[in-house]
């Protein structure tokens, strides 16, 4: 079986003129599948031994809720001296903010009905159950 490259996606010139809700429309058709196909590609080598590498699964949802914790796994996994690595608290920030709230599911609040059933069709249940997320 031939793997893919991660996925990646060329924005048309005009995306940040988009809307919002243009912008996950587009992100869901194109670039959502792909990443699919890719993270299923990474489980399968995992699991058959494929790659004789370590790989760690992490999830968005780790990170957020203690990056202390997610940072300390990653060098236990990897064998990696804790003393190579400085962790830096999160700092507030000031001034500007990201357009996004960084929650955890924010974008079951942002995106549309319809976007949401995309979502459902192109994500197989078992990434959604492998990886606890709901759809």
């Amino acid at each position: 079986m031939r793997y893919t490259d991660a996925p990646h996606q060329e924005l048309p010139p005009n995306f940040l003129d988009l809307s919002l809700s243009e912008q996950i429309d587009l992100y869901l058709e194109h670039y959502l599948p792909q990443l699919v196909q890719w993270l299923q590609e990474w489980l399968e080598v995992s699991e058959t031994g494929l790659f004789k590498g370590k790989i760690l699964f992490t999830r968005y949802e780790d990170l957020h809720d203690n990056p202390r914790q997610f940072c300390q796994k990653i060098l236990q996994f990897y064998e990696i001296d804790p003393h190579y690595f400085t962790f830096i608290e999160r700092q507030p920030h000031q001034g500007r903010l990201h357009f996004r709230k960084a929650q955890i599911d924010e974008w079951q609040e942002v995106y549309t009905h319809a976007q949401l059933e995309k979502v459902k069709k192109i994500v197989p249940q078992s990434l959604l159950e492998r990886f606890d997320w709901s759809a």
